[in-house]
């Protein structure tokens, strides 16, 4: 089996190709002559291929523990113990190791699956080492045994220091010989935290006795057992194993299991943690009940600063945690970040009366409720003042009468009504607006004409801005045949199709219709007109994003008369929207009209430099690669260092922000010479931008080690520190990048420089990676 998660569930672990047989029987087939039947199992399990390397980001016996298949299991658990013994059996072998002192099963042992790695493992092996060292040194299971041995003990000194670190990073995608291994992805549990998901209690009383601590820092498989409402697997984990280990650890979210309990509104689950977890801590960390209660109350997740345990507090269990507050007190002067106990409290009804009289007893409290003050409108109304007004009196908030409403309703029913009851037909609202500015249809058009006196002499009125019913008929959204019909109506009766607005704008600049403009553009209208702000119509569609007017005016307009003047305006307005909307509104039509595209980029540059040159940095930081690349082909004398108001430089701004690979524009801009040592507002120069989004980089858009070896190729400086005194050898750590780690110290990356928490590089990793690297420290 090459690809073990290409198998069938039954083929998933070796032993179950043979589930058939009695148990310790192995297949005759299977079995040389000349072969014990350790030998054949020891085949079985290459066959099988790495049981401890994660596919999907699940080890097989997580996979195993989810899908509950008991063989698997079983067999599964036997291989770690048979391999943790391996461990064992031979440093009592090579260094006299007091078995009784188990210190293979507390640490995170690597795993060598090729021969190659197992090979390389034995020759940088180090077996002149003190107690102290070994016990400190990683551990390497070589599942292809070299001279007979199937382990390998690393402890580097000076001139093997590099090799160790790349074998390291080699064998860390293999997995890892561990009960504390977590998946990769997901809720990255531990095998154990699985295990108290499923409800195995017999799996978890198992890996126990083998060794396998119940719960580290930030994993605690009474939380998911909490999480998945186990109840038989809480009560083992608070009753039976009450003193194994420490029943209050918080998760990563800093959640605790009373916390669970009430996000699960579940009394009797919060009842029975409340009461183990007091008197846990009662006896392991000298606290009172009140103590013990207010210490697990708290909730504290940077992630959720707004958020505390009252806030998960649902209906079911509200009483329970009113009883707890009445029993063991509360602080209702804690504050942390955006959470006040006092206020959450009252603010959910929660010990209401108990908050009351802690506010009678100490008045101070009232002074930590942060109040905010909200203006709120106030509706009045007038249905029983009982005015006795006509039809012509009733006004809208912008002065508009019923009239304009029937018209911008399109009821002609309500408007003959309103004719024939008296109302004037000439009343203006507050802006100047006729009721034919908000006619909407052909048949309400000629409705108003005919029963107006003077109706075809409408159509030439303007408000108060200086807008005809032809500029307020091209500003409507509708189907293009019943808007050229009233266009065509109202041009017939005497409107002006060149006439501007007081603002110096044509009916160009409203329209939303291709069809329109076609029959605007048959009637000589100027396409170019400028307003008083100099802004031509193209500008105006582009700021307001009517990306078809867009499109279809471009390419009328590069060869007017005014193109010279605003091309420069123009780029920059369609650059200035996402990467996603340029690429689906304004790219196609740049890729098609390729002749406009390089005229527009060469009027920016032309017009100025400096501002060429900011454009250039802001589609590098929003991830234009598009227009980044136009940039670089059509080679402008840019200014390749310029910062925009953050700092940022075009490189910086590339190795920042990604939405698409742009490995290959990194290349072409290292060519220009860029100085890779100026940094941004938070102190991120080109080498740590990119290390700070590393993962995200490499997983999605095209990076790789090989693109920090090339910023430091070119001036990079390794050792430079960002506001928070971090390095890039700090992120690597920090995020867990092992082969970065390794390009980095083999550039002279400094082990040593702290940062402003007084860490240096090694203590920004997690316990797995800081006891693999141990030697960096």
């Amino acid at each position: 089996m090459d690809d073990i998660s290409k198998c069938s569930e039954d083929e998933v672990f070796w032993f179950g190709l043979f589930d058939d047989l009695p148990e310790g029987v192995l297949h005759p087939l299977l079995i040389d002559d000349f072969e014990d039947e350790a030998e054949t199992k020891r085949k079985l399990k290459l066959q099988a291929g790495n049981i401890y390397k994660p596919v999907d980001g699940l080890t097989q016996l997580h996979r195993a523990l989810r899908q509950k298949r008991e063989p698997s299991i079983k067999q599964l658990i036997d291989a770690y113990q048979e391999d943790f013994e391996k461990v064992g059996s031979y440093l009592e072998k090579q260094f006299g190791w007091d078995l009784a002192d188990r210190v293979w099963l507390f640490k995170t042992i690597l795993v060598a699956s090729s021969e190659d790695e197992c090979r390389t493992a034995k020759s940088l092996e180090n077996k002149r080492i003190s107690c102290e060292q070994l016990r400190e040194a990683v551990f390497v299971l070589l599942q292809h045994p070299v001279n007979g041995e199937e382990v390998a003990i690393l402890h580097p000194n000076d001139s093997t220091r590099l090799s160790v670190i790349q074998l390291i990073t080699r064998l860390i995608p293999n997995g890892f010989l561990s009960w504390i291994c977590q998946e990769t992805n997901g809720r990255r549990e531990t095998i154990m935290e699985t295990a108290a998901s499923q409800g195995l209690n017999h799996v978890i009383v198992r890996l126990h006795e083998l060794g396998a601590p119940i719960a580290i820092p930030e994993h605690n498989p009474l939380l998911s057992a909490c999480r998945s409402s186990k109840k038989d697997t809480i009560e083992l984990l608070l009753n039976r194993y009450f003193d194994s280990f420490d029943c209050s650890l918080r998760d990563g979210d800093n959640c605790n299991a009373v916390i669970m309990a009430m996000s699960m509104n579940d009394p009797k689950m919060f009842d029975l943690c409340l009461e183990k977890l007091i008197a846990y801590r009662q006896q392991y960390y000298h606290e009172t009940e009140s103590q013990a209660f207010n210490e697990l109350i708290r909730f504290e997740n940077d992630e959720s600063t707004a958020s505390s345990a009252f806030t998960l507090c649902r209906n079911r269990v509200k009483g329970r945690v009113e009883h707890a507050i009445q029993k063991y007190g509360i602080d209702l002067s804690y504050q942390w970040k955006e959470v006040t106990f006092l206020v959450c409290m009252l603010s959910r009804k929660i010990a209401t009366e108990f908050c009351y009289e802690g506010i009678r007893r100490d008045p101070q409290l009232l002074r930590m409720i942060r109040h905010t003050e909200f203006l709120a409108g106030t509706e009045q109304s007038f249905a029983d003042v009982g005015f006795d007004v006509s039809y012509s009196t009733v006004r809208g908030s912008k002065g508009e009468t019923l009239l304009h409403l029937a018209v911008e309703k399109d009821n002609r029913e309500l408007f003959t009504k309103l004719i024939e009851a008296g109302c004037d037909p000439d009343t203006l609202d507050n802006e100047g607006n006729h009721p034919i500015h908000f006619v909407k249809s052909e048949a309400m058009l000629d409705l108003i004409i005919e029963r107006h006196p003077e109706g075809h002499k409408l159509v030439k009125l303007s408000n108060q801005d200086g807008f005809t019913v032809l500029h307020k008929l091209c500003a409507l959204r509708m189907e293009d045949e019943p808007l050229i019909s009233m266009l065509k109506k109202v041009i017939d009766l005497g409107a002006d199709v060149h006439q501007l607005t007081n603002e110096g704008e044509s009916a160009v600049f409203f329209l939303g219709s291709l069809a329109a403009l076609e029959m605007f553009r048959k009637l000589n209208v100027q396409l170019d007109t400028t307003n008083k702000d100099g802004e031509t119509a193209l500008m105006r569609h582009l700021r307001q994003g009517t990306t078809w007017m867009t499109r279809e005016l471009l390419p009328l307009l590069h060869q007017l008369p005014k193109f010279e003047e605003h091309a420069h305006k123009y780029l920059k307005a369609m650059l200035s929207c996402t990467r996603d909307f340029f690429e689906c509104f304004y790219q196609v039509a740049l890729e098609q009209n390729p002749e406009v595209t390089k005229l527009m980029f060469d009027l920016l540059f032309k017009h100025s430099r400096e501002e060429a040159s900011r454009v250039f940095s802001k589609v590098c930081g929003t991830a234009h690669n598009y227009a980044v690349g136009k940039f670089l082909e059509f080679d402008y004398d840019l200014d390749y260092n310029y910062q925009d108001d953050y700092q940022y430089t075009p490189i910086v701004g590339l190795l920042s922000y990604m939405e698409e690979p742009n490995k290959h524009i990194v290349i072409k801009l290292l060519q220009k010479g860029v100085d890779l040592k100026i940094c941004n507002q938070w102190g991120r120069d080109a080498l740590l931008a990119l290390v700070y989004g590393f993962r995200t980089a490499t997983d999605w858009y095209g990076h790789d080690v090989g693109t920090v070896q090339l910023l430091m190729d070119h001036g990079a400086a390794v050792n430079a520190t960002d506001e928070q005194g971090n390095t890039a050898l700090h992120l690597a750590f920090k995020y867990g990048e092992a082969e970065l780690v390794e390009v980095l110290v083999r550039n002279g990356a400094d082990l040593s420089m702290k940062n402003k928490e007084g860490k240096v590089p090694l203590q920004m990793a997690s316990q797995v990676i800081q006891g693999l690297f141990y030697f960096l420290a």
